[in-house]
């Protein structure tokens, strides 16, 4: 009898275990098939009633800002409603301020590691880490069959099912992330930018609104809301406190983000901006400010009357893509505002440098290598300027130290030098880098305290701040023998030349950026595929930890696996 007993218990999780890899490996294969999280979901959710035939109902809701909305549904009499989130102040999560006293059961879900019973329903988390993706509620037609073995079936296919929604999530955004930055690219205005991160924003069938902030100097001067439809309306906000924004332009010029939704108790959003950037019917919003440099050039705002969803890392992709419509939209802010010439100097002469500075600016910006860009630098500075000599100073943020990287004197020029600069070694580039403004000397020679390479050479020295997409990243400095001040052309120009150098460099950082991402998710895809290959734990280790060594270019690589309480596996290569 008790062999009898043993024989039925090992055929009984025989059964399990069989049952389990199906459903996992019908959750691969459709993961694998799928092109969205939507499609895997309304292919893998009618197998799954197919293969439980005790279950009669299965839903997927996901988590947004306000309510768990539903994502897919199989078996329901009529379609899910979304579930309000009544508060979730022990898991992390949004609490929308309600009357109740309590999480409900499927928050209570969310902050739980196994699955709750609520009668004859299931409900499982789905959750990658720490990032809380949804639900899984699964209707029984008896609640005897919600069993033990029953729940840990559910609850491992929960999180395999959640790894692959996540997956998809990211891997839709970042083809979505790659068809704006082909359009950010082809931008010719401040519309085209819209246009591009509008296809981006696709949240939750949400309205997408632009409002830029146009600035004159380090003043700002105006607001303009700009909305991208079946017309596109591109209209100033007249009745606005300036005082108030230029408040709020403080507190959110170090801000990366922000989600917000109603009876939010605490929120980065203020009155003001709620009420010019958030239409009243809006449930939720997301805020996504376009930086360059120490200036919000634009605000992009999502907002939509239902709940916002959106995970850590789509929201990461996101800024990422706030990062180039910025550059370029810096860019496009910058031709808008050309400086005209000088009543003081030579109509003719100056028009030719403005052609001159336009043609640099198309030079640098299709530049792939900030070496390039820094010799193209020189040369232009070379050319329309009477200097014989020029410096690009960077900033290092490796050292947290201004470095000389590119230099010309005379015919003389120095690339990828790496020599620092002090106040002892070259004072006006200093002088320029921490306080952030315009520094000049028409006199050197009556200026025995300012210390420079060339001080006996040269007759004046300027300098002028490098502005970059996450503030002042550098110096332009530039020398002439010939005595006399500079012009306000000059100054303007060696202005427009810094202007440009820090957006091309800019873009070249972004590029550099994007080809590293891309060559990340390039060897994470291969070591993926080689794992699912292996059918045992030794291949799985061995093949790990080679592929890993590989793509980290390390000497040696080494797995320790905790088996048992007292047992270490280790696996060399």
């Amino acid at each position: 009898m008790v062999e009898q007993d043993m024989l039925w218990q090992a055929n009984l999780r025989s059964t399990y275990m069989d049952h389990l890899l199906n459903l996992l490996s019908l959750a691969d294969r459709l993961g694998h098939e799928a092109t969205s999280p939507e499609a895997l979901l309304n292919a893998f959710l009618p197998r799954l009633l197919t293969a439980n035939v005790g279950i009669v109902e299965a839903v997927v809701y996901r988590l947004g800002t306000t309510a768990l909305s539903p994502w897919a549904s199989v078996g329901t009499q009529a379609a899910p409603e979304p579930k309000p989130l009544m508060g979730l102040a022990t898991t992390g999560l949004p609490t929308t301020g309600s009357s109740h006293t309590g999480p409900s059961i499927y928050e209570q879900a969310l902050a739980s590691d196994a699955p709750i019973h609520d009668g004859q329903t299931l409900i499982v988390p789905l959750r990658v880490q720490n990032t809380a993706l949804g639900i899984l509620t699964l209707a029984y037609a008896e609640a005897s069959a919600l069993t033990d073995q029953n729940d840990q079936i559910v609850g491992a296919l929960a999180q395999h099912l959640a790894l692959h929604l996540v997956q998809k999530l990211t891997k839709d955004l970042l083809d979505k992330q790659h068809a704006a930055t082909m359009a950010l690219n082809a931008s010719d205005s401040v519309v085209d930018v819209a246009k591009a991160l509008k296809g981006a924003f696709g949240i939750n069938n949400s309205c997408f609104t632009l409002y830029v902030l146009r600035w004159v100097h380090q003043d700002i001067d105006s607001l303009h809301k700009l909305e991208i439809g079946k017309e596109t309306h591109y209209t100033p906000i007249a009745a606005f406190d300036y005082t108030a924004l230029k408040a709020w332009h403080k507190q959110w010029v170090n801000l990366t983000d922000a989600v917000w939704y109603r009876h939010q108790a605490i929120s980065d959003v203020n009155d003001i901006m709620r009420k010019t950037m958030i239409p009243a019917q809006a449930d939720s919003a997301y805020i996504l400010p376009l930086r360059y440099g120490h200036q919000i050039l634009a605000v992009a705002v999502c907002s939509s009357d239902r709940a916002l969803a959106l995970t850590t890392s789509e929201r990461t992709i996101l800024q990422g893509l706030a990062e180039k419509a910025a550059i370029v939209l810096r860019q496009l802010l910058w031709d808008a505002h050309q400086a005209m010439p000088h009543e003081d100097e030579d109509l003719a002469l100056q028009l030719k440098r403005m052609q001159d500075i336009a043609e640099y600016s198309k030079d640098v910006q299709s530049a792939t290598k900030a070496r390039n860009i820094m010799k193209s630098t020189l040369a232009t500075l070379f050319r329309l300027l009477d200097v014989q000599y020029a410096t690009i100073c960077l900033f290092n943020h490796h050292n947290y130290k201004l470095e000389l990287r590119a230099e010309r004197y005379f015919e003389a020029i120095t690339l990828d030098a790496n020599e620092a600069i002090t106040p002892e070694t070259h004072t006006l580039a200093s002088d320029a880098w921490t306080q952030q403004m315009m520094c000049k000397v028409d006199d050197l020679q009556q200026a025995p305290n300012i210390a420079h390479p060339q001080h006996h050479n040269l007759a004046k020295i300027m300098a002028t701040p490098i502005q970059g997409r996450t503030g002042y990243n550098g110096v332009l400095e530039v020398g002439s023998t010939k005595a006399g001040a500079f012009s306000k052309s000059d100054i303007t120009l060696l202005h427009q030349v810094a202007n440009q150098l820090g957006i091309a460099l800019a873009n070249v950082a972004s590029l550099e950026m994007s080809a590293r991402r891309a060559t990340i998710k390039s060897l994470a895809n291969d070591i993926k595929s080689r794992i699912q290959r292996q059918t045992d734990m030794e291949g799985l280790m061995q093949v790990t930890v080679e592929e890993l060594t590989k793509a980290l270019n390390a000497q040696t690589g080494r797995i320790r696996l905790n088996v048992e309480q007292s047992t270490i596996k280790q696996e060399d290569a």
